[in-house]
């Protein structure tokens, strides 16, 4: 791994340059550092935490706002961590900004073929 995977390195940017085996690493190594199980979330847990107990399609409402997160639309770079307002859940960046890597894979048929109430993930 990397010390600093990033094309935009700063205290205060996301790491963007890193893949899943990556995130896995790390996860592995700061589980080991830590003695605590630190592991990427399910799909159903990332979207929970994005959407902060919210029924709609983002956290703060149904069609997207540009000034809720980082798209790319307007900016060539990630931009600095909590450069956006937090969700109700006081989460960063949960819009946007860069790739959310998460434990089980989000395709096409996730939410046909998954339990409706609490999905397991991998």
């Amino acid at each position: 791994m990397r010390s600093r995977p990033a094309r935009f390195p700063g205290r205060d940017r996301p790491a963007e340059q890193v893949n899943y085996d990556d995130c896995t690493t790390f996860c592995k190594k700061l589980s080991e550092r830590t003695g605590h199980v630190v592991r990427l979330p399910s799909e159903a847990e990332w979207e929970h935490a994005c959407r902060a107990g919210t029924l709609t399609a983002y956290a703060f409402g149904p069609a997207w706002e540009e000034n809720w997160g980082n798209t790319g639309n307007d900016l060539d770079r990630p931009t600095p961590v909590g450069s956006y307002a937090a969700n109700s859940f006081g989460l960063y960046d949960m819009h946007g900004n860069v790739w959310e890597w998460c434990a089980d894979w989000y395709g096409k048929h996730y939410y046909r073929t998954s339990p409706p109430v609490d999905p397991h993930g991998p």
